[in-house]
């Protein structure tokens, strides 16, 4: 390996003998209303839509999930389960990424946190129109309309 990651040549450089290990794959994202157990959503024909790549222990995931039916509890948090690797074990960390989610009552933009210690992600600090609300958006806030769309991605660090 020569340069920084890749290319043709001996193992020297910036990297010197260091393999990083590389992966990029497909996953099925679950959204659930419960870290672990709860009830979990029903994507319709296609629409849970995963990809990763895992470049030594950063695991970047994009998704695509299409919600055609659900039997979520409506005051509790929306979870994001599923994830192709577990996230690390370093204390105190949270990793944060993007959420879209088209056809949801009230909601102009969120962020997606990553918890390490049940490798689940949630939403956080849900803005509406007149002001933040620093909570979290719930299963209730989804059932606008008969679907509902989310797409996200996310970095984070496993072991």
């Amino acid at each position: 390996m020569s340069g920084i990651i890749g290319g043709a040549g001996s193992k020297s450089g910036v990297i010197g003998t260091t393999e990083l290990d590389y992966e990029e794959g497909t996953w099925t994202p679950v959204i659930a209303d419960a870290t672990s157990g709860g009830n979990s959503a029903t994507p319709d024909s296609g629409g849970a839509v995963g990809n990763y790549t895992r470049i030594g222990n950063l695991v970047t995931v994009n998704a695509f999930y299409n919600m055609a039916s659900e039997s979520l509890t409506d005051g509790n948090m929306l979870y994001i389960r599923g994830f192709p690797f577990s996230t690390s074990s370093l204390a105190n960390c949270r990793y944060v990424g993007n959420i879209f989610v088209y056809r949801i009552d009230t909601l102009v933009n969120t962020t997606l946190i990553m918890d390490p210690s049940a490798s689940v992600a949630y939403t956080q600090e849900k803005l509406t129109e007149s002001a933040w609300d620093v909570t979290s958006l719930t299963c209730a806030d989804i059932r606008y309309a008969s679907t509902c769309n989310l797409r996200f991605n996310i970095t984070y660090q496993t072991d």
